[in-house]
């Protein structure tokens, strides 16, 4: 469940399966706004701040530039920390250094993009601040396994 307690997706799925659809043509929508909510979920579960104000002020940088480039440098001048620091504190704390974390979230808003049809592997490349799409793709695969292209497959197949 991805650290999301049972209760609470159990009635995300409840409050889905509830809702009853006339045009059968829509059953995918409903569908994509489940996983829409229960991503979100995981994303609240997976960035509570419970670790030292650095970790805590470093996530929170990544979650406001997530459509940006980012610096390591930036992210430890925000914290008030040297870069050496940051990234001892980080990976001690989250048991993951921090680019991996920058490549986690972006691809996990990518996901969720991709997910729903909001946006083509370009864009969402794009609108994540990715420099070219093949560094896109392969940033993708690296953290899913699959390229953009096998994620929406995967997603379009399976409703």
């Amino acid at each position: 469940l991805n650290g999301v307690p049972i209760q609470e997706a159990l009635a995300i799925l409840t409050k889905h399966i509830a809702v009853p659809v006339s045009d059968p043509s829509r059953i995918g929508d409903a569908i994509g706004q489940m996983l829409l909510d229960y991503t979100e979920a995981v994303h609240h579960v997976k960035n509570k701040h419970t670790g030292s104000p650095t970790v805590n002020r470093a996530k929170k940088y990544v979650t406001e530039h997530i459509y940006q480039q980012m610096r390591l440098q930036d992210i430890a001048d925000t914290c008030g920390v040297s870069l050496t620091t940051l990234q001892h504190t980080f990976r001690r704390e989250t048991k993951q250094n921090l680019k991996s974390y920058i490549r986690k979230r972006k691809i996990e808003k990518a996901c969720q993009w991709l997910g729903t049809g909001e946006c083509t592997s370009l864009q969402a490349g794009l609108r994540l601040g990715y420099c070219s799409q093949s560094y896109f793709i392969k940033e993708f695969k690296r953290e899913t396994g699959k390229t953009p292209g096998e994620y929406i497959r995967q997603w379009t197949s399976g409703l």
